[in-house]
This record gives C-alpha cells, sequence and structure tokens, in this order.
C-alpha cells in the first residue's frame, strides 16, 4: 500500500504584499494521488512566483517514502494565482541517485528561475 499525504502550500505567502488576502484563497492542496500516481509521496515544498506572474511550486517525488529513494524534483505551474494547477512535470532525474531539498529563487530575467537541489548517490546519506 502506497502511503500519500496530500501537501497544501500556503499561496498567498507567495503573492507580492499588494495583493488583499481576501482575493486569493488561503490555502490550495497542490500535490495530490491524483495530480501524479508516479510517487508514492511528494515531500519538502519550495514555491515562488515567477517575474511573470506564474507560480511554480517545486517538491520531491518520492517513488517511496523514504528520504533517498530515487527521488526527482518535480513542479506544478499555476497561471491564474494558485486557482488551478498545470499537471506534474519531472524537472530532473538522477536514475538511482536521490535528489532533494529544492530551493528556488525568480532571478531578474523573467524567463530564468534558479533551482538548487541536493544530489545524494545511491547508498549515500548526509550524516556519512
Amino acid at each position: 500500500m502506497r502511503r500519500f499525504v496530500p501537501l497544501v502550500l500556503m499561496v498567498a505567502m507567495a503573492l507580492p504584499t499588494a495583493a488583499r488576502a481576501e482575493d486569493h484563497p488561503d490555502a490550495v492542496t497542490v500535490f495530490t494521488r491524483e495530480a501524479d500516481d508516479a510517487y508514492a509521496a511528494i515531500r519538502i515544498p519550495a514555491i515562488v512566483q515567477s517575474k511573470s506572474g506564474a507560480l511554480l511550486a517545486f517538491a520531491e517525488g518520492r517513488p517511496v517514502d523514504h528520504d533517498h529513494g530515487k527521488n526527482d524534483i518535480v513542479l506544478r505551474r499555476s497561471t491564474d494565482g494558485g486557482k488551478t494547477w498545470g499537471a506534474v512535470q519531472v524537472i530532473a532525474e538522477s536514475g538511482d541517485d536521490s535528489l532533494n531539498d529544492p530551493c528556488v529563487i525568480a532571478l531578474s530575467d523573467p524567463n530564468r528561475i534558479l533551482a538548487v537541489y541536493q544530489r545524494f548517490p545511491q547508498g549515500y546519506h548526509g550524516r556519512e
């Protein structure tokens, strides 16, 4: 049995401070089993608003619910302020290695987002 817990991101926190809270939902479930059944768990979220206004939600896609289980970095995109989200996209994978802890930054170039994450070779862990 695959364990999956929906991941809720606070979309309002990613919007410009000029946005009124009553114009946007307080919380939106971004990653769900229905969105992508390829992963047992989606963990470690990161969200950024691009210069064009799109919301980009990144996370670890875990085939098994484990820190070092051949994890991918996945993305879902919203162009309507977080009301709806596109399909899950794999933006980074490394075979048997595990990709972890995404951190994202919108760069001054409106077409660029910097995504930084860790890569652990199969069998290695952070404490080693």
